[in-house]
């Protein structure tokens, strides 16, 4: 094929021009989609970590109340051992105790429970 008079353009470099145009343009459309994949993506993620964060702070949250409660629980028990402890009976038993060394000479256990009769005994009102 000739060129047309005043029109130097070779037709096969425009054909080659057309198709390096369209690859360009086919790159462009696809990059867009793939952005727009990956910005659905991240939105997905983002809502996803968002509940993951709100389900921790319910988790924290409720593990203070539960920490709190505990924390009031011992509290009231140190005041109640506190009040038991100002008994002079008691403090007699404690020096003994310590005197005596009883967890060289018996369990933890049995001595929890000899405590535990020794307190008893003394809660219960006298006729």
């Amino acid at each position: 094929m000739e060129p047309a008079p005043g029109n130097d353009i070779d037709p096969a470099y425009l054909q080659r021009l057309r198709a390096r145009s369209d690859a360009l343009f086919s790159s462009v459309v696809l990059s867009r989609e793939r952005a727009l994949r990956t910005k659905r993506g991240a939105s997905r993620m983002r809502t996803d970590l968002d509940e993951e964060f709100r389900a921790m702070h319910r988790d924290l949250a409720s593990l203070e109340d539960e920490t709190r409660a505990s924390m009031q629980r011992v509290r009231a028990v140190l005041a109640q051992l506190g009040a038991v402890a100002k008994r002079p009976q008691l403090q007699r038993l404690q020096s003994r105790t310590d005197a005596w060394a009883p967890e060289k000479r018996m369990s933890r256990e049995s001595f929890r429970l000899m405590l535990e009769d020794e307190m008893s005994a003394r809660q219960t009102p006298r006729a």
